[in-house]
């Protein structure tokens, strides 16, 4: 392997790794938007592969949501209700809710690239 230090290969696995976790971001991103459009929610167009842009914008947008709407979009997100048991209605509601959700857009993501090479 002439030519290729260390440190190099270091450097080439974090750019892959951070390219990755930009595209799952992005990928997550457009996911839970097509989750809010198919259950009629509007949206104006947001973009991003920032994980911590990504989270806000969506605990902003589900603090926004009224019940029915709330419930519409979990059951189109998947959340499994054992889960959504478990966080109740406490003071970290809306974190928590937060962190399902994008955890659970970033599993369809990973599971639907994953299965399609």
């Amino acid at each position: 392997m002439a030519g290729l230090s260390k440190v190099n290969w270091l450097e080439n696995i974090q750019e892959i790794s951070i390219e990755f976790k930009n595209s799952l971001v992005l990928e997550t991103c457009l996911q839970f938007q097509k989750d809010l459009y198919s259950c009629g929610l509007e949206l104006s167009e947001f973009h991003t592969n920032q994980a911590h842009e990504l989270y806000d914008f969506t605990f902003n947008y589900l603090k926004c949501l009224e019940g029915s709407k709330l419930q519409d979009l979990l059951y189109r997100v998947d959340v499994p209700e054992s889960l959504m048991n478990n966080i109740g209605l406490e003071e970290g509601y809306f974190e928590a809710l937060t962190d399902l959700i994008l955890h659970r857009e970033a599993m369809k993501v990973f599971f639907r690239q994953y299965y399609s090479s």
